[in-house]
């Protein structure tokens, strides 16, 4: 097996009572008895499991190989993620992101797509307007009530600012209302001289308080 693997075929083997892993919108659970393990995911749209008799026959060891191939992409990203709480501290961390949605440029959205994925690989989960809102709304108050929920419930706000959206500005107001935690991630402006949000997201970081 590889590396990741035979990470997750032993960690059932060790937690005879089970080991619960959630992360990046899967729910991941192992269990073992005796000579048998049991392995499920369930995500927000399906459910896998499987239990395995005699682990350590080696009959059951391209059993054991195709169910793991099958289900490769969500292994990945959960044998990265739950390996040690230490080495990744910002497992199932829940981030609001800030970021142009409308009037975005190509770059820009190729940019935070990335910035999005990388993360949730970690296990971090994020709140992306473009993709987890929808932006149909005639009127853009459902819109805004979404994101008032999210922001709510978030950890930490990352920002990609970008000074010609106006629903940035909007975000930023609830964030300094709600005393978030911000992290600047990219500005997309020139910073002038004179006072400016920029200067004030700047201190916020630097003061560690909202």
């Amino acid at each position: 097996m590889t590396s990741f693997k035979k990470l997750i075929f032993e960690k059932a083997k060790t937690f005879p009572n089970g080991v619960v892993i959630n992360g990046n919108g899967c729910r991941f659970i192992c269990k073992s008895n005796n000579n048998s393990i049991s392995i499920s995911i369930e995500t927000m749209s399906s459910e896998y499991c499987v239990e395995i008799s005699n682990v350590d026959g080696s009959e059951n060891y391209e059993l054991i190989k195709g169910y793991l191939d099958s289900l490769e992409d969500i292994f990945k990203i959960i044998s990265v993620a739950s390996i040690s709480k230490d080495i990744y501290p910002d497992m199932n961390k829940f981030i609001y992101l800030i970021c142009p949605v409308r009037n975005i440029s190509p770059s820009q959205q190729t940019e935070i797509a990335d910035y999005v994925r990388n993360n949730e690989i970690d296990g971090v989960k994020f709140h992306y307007p473009p993709r987890d809102v929808d932006q149909s709304d005639s009127t853009g108050y459902n819109i805004c009530v979404s994101h008032r929920e999210a922001m709510e419930m978030c950890d930490e706000v990352h920002i990609f600012w970008d000074s010609n959206s106006k629903g940035s500005h909007f975000d930023l107001g609830m964030a300094f209302a709600l005393h978030k935690k911000i992290k600047l991630v990219k500005c997309f402006d020139e910073d002038g001289t004179t006072k400016s949000y920029v200067k004030v997201m700047k201190e916020i970081e630097d003061r560690q308080v909202v």
